[in-house]
């Protein structure tokens, strides 16, 4: 744990940053929650009982400076450590996540299933992704999907919108650049599919 002072002196110079590179939190952005009809918890955590999750080190891949993005993280000593399944170069596991997903879903976010990755997230109690921004590819689109229900210390912030209270299937689209985090500090695991796919043209 860092000192108080070292804390402040680190979220300065990240507030500093992220206002040169036009980030700025009374600037609120729009969202929409859109309802999935998901499986139930109970099937979600028999398909994680069943399977193998990578333990994984969240990455930064945009167009930003990864070396800042660590060194602030590595600094104020925010360590991440997500279970994943499936994902964009997982092809078998993307498969068993897309099936359990559904293609009504992916259709329903207007996605083409066949370029539509899936990726399921566990964070257990005392974990969480800091704050952060996807790297998409050319007219990629993130969505995210509450796969439990809500409670203790489960929270989702994207830009100004801290989203709490969700029902199983809550989805928000995640816009490309915009910074986000998500957090499990209570006493229960926060699931969550990560999508990221193209607009289905058909």
């Amino acid at each position: 744990m860092i000192s108080i002072e070292k804390a402040h002196t680190i979220g300065d110079r990240w507030a500093k940053y992220l206002k040169n590179k036009g980030n700025d939190l009374t600037n609120p952005i729009s969202l929409n929650k859109i309802i999935l009809n998901i499986p139930s918890f109970n099937t979600i955590k028999q398909f994680v009982a069943n399977r193998k999750l990578t333990i994984s080190i969240h990455g930064q891949q945009a167009s930003l400076d990864a070396s800042v993005f660590d060194n602030f993280n590595n600094l104020l000593g925010i360590h991440n450590v997500e279970h994943r399944y499936g994902g964009r170069v997982k092809q078998k596991e993307n498969k068993e996540v897309k099936e359990l997903f559904g293609t009504d879903n992916i259709l329903k976010l207007g996605l083409n299933p066949e370029y539509t990755h899936i990726s399921l997230l566990v964070y257990t109690p005392g974990s969480g992704t800091p704050m952060h921004f996807d790297g998409l590819e050319k007219d990629e689109y993130r969505f995210l999907t509450a796969a439990s229900p809500w409670d203790w210390g489960h929270m989702l912030q994207i830009h100004d919108k801290v989203i709490t209270h969700w029902d199983m299937g809550d989805t928000y689209q995640v816009p490309a650049g915009i910074w986000h985090l998500s957090t499990s500090v209570g006493i229960s695991p926060k699931y969550s599919f990560a999508i990221t796919g193209l607009k289905n043209k058909g």
